[in-house]
């Protein structure tokens, strides 16, 4: 959560691929704080802002299957949610976001839930920004299937903050669309 009843997210982890629209929002969950059998609270979607321009037939290519899509760079740098709760999950804390710019060599960490531990939180920290092209940063954090999502942090006045959203992954790097890319969905967050 980067603020009380909002939770970040990448796009296409809300987003239904066969349909070529978002999920609807009541099949949306956010449950926070998974550890194991355990969580700090869960709510359901209200509904979902994506950035401008936000356009996903457009930006993705099918494979033969349907099941898997290949993403373009214009898709990438645009995957990123937010996501409005219909109720608050308190009991889960908050983390800052901090629309930040983050040039090569900056420190980060990354935290998500990979697809091998889903119930448990991983965090790569002392991981570093490798460069930038255009609204994506690349970092050396290790990030797998099923982190995406997950938060990109940074230290600011000695706390942790949001300053981007990891997206994808490939052998050389892992990619990252941050928050200062797109501040106008965190200005004035609210359902139409």
């Amino acid at each position: 959560r980067i603020a009380p009843g909002l939770v970040l997210a990448a796009a296409h982890c809300v987003i239904n691929f066969l349909r070529n629209a978002p999920h609807l929002p009541n099949y949306i969950h956010f449950t926070a704080g998974v550890h194991k059998d355990k969580n700090a609270g869960h709510a359901v979607a209200a509904c979902v802002i994506f950035p401008d321009d936000f356009n996903i037939e457009a930006q993705t290519l099918s494979k033969p299957d349907l099941r898997t899509r290949l993403a373009s760079r214009d898709f990438l740098r645009r995957d990123i949610a937010l996501i409005v709760l219909k109720a608050d999950t308190a009991s889960a804390g908050l983390i800052a976001a901090a629309p930040v710019q983050l040039p090569a060599g900056q420190s980060v960490s990354h935290a998500g839930y990979h697809r091998d531990r889903r119930q448990m939180l991983m965090l790569d920290e002392g991981c570093k920004v490798q460069g930038t092209a255009g609204d994506l940063i690349a970092t050396d954090c290790d990030a797998v299937a099923g982190s995406s999502g997950g938060p990109v942090l940074v230290e600011t006045d000695g706390k942790l903050a949001v300053a981007a959203v990891m997206v994808a992954s490939s052998q050389d790097a892992s990619f990252a669309v941050p928050l200062s890319a797109w501040p106008r969905m965190l200005a004035n967050p609210a359902c139409p």
